[in-house]
């Protein structure tokens, strides 16, 4: 099998992949090394990358207690009560400190809008 002047173990040879000559100095421990390396530099450039791509993403929209408060009020009761002491708690805010006695007691949940009330009062006395 001769096309442009080239036989077919030329070509099988040709597309074995990249080695140095059995006859180089370092000859296997070379190729292991090199192959270290490069393993190596690939963990390297995937531990920088890695922390860029699992950054928390801030919010584009509101970025006020008041503002982000505001979103919730087409929520559910309870769940809107919920969602505002989860933004409490981001904020470092407390909501339940006086009802903490009452807040696991069956059919009892802290009122959105009392918890809303206390969360702007709060980031008015920050602010």
């Amino acid at each position: 099998m001769e096309t442009n002047g080239i036989d077919r173990e030329t070509m099988l040879a040709s597309l074995h992949d990249i080695r140095l000559p059995p006859t180089a100095s370092g000859g296997l421990l070379a190729d292991l090394l090199v192959a270290v390396a490069l393993g190596l530099l690939a963990a390297f450039a995937v531990a920088l990358v890695l922390p860029w791509l699992s950054r928390p993403r801030t919010p584009t929209g509101a970025t006020s207690l008041a503002e982000r408060a505001a979103e919730l009020r087409d929520l559910p009761e309870t769940d809107r009560a919920l969602a505002l002491l989860h933004l409490g708690r981001e904020a470092g805010l407390d909501l339940t400190e006086a009802r903490r006695d009452r807040l696991y007691a069956p059919g009892v949940f802290p009122e959105a809008r009392a918890l809303q009330a206390r969360l702007l009062q709060a980031e008015h006395a920050d602010g």
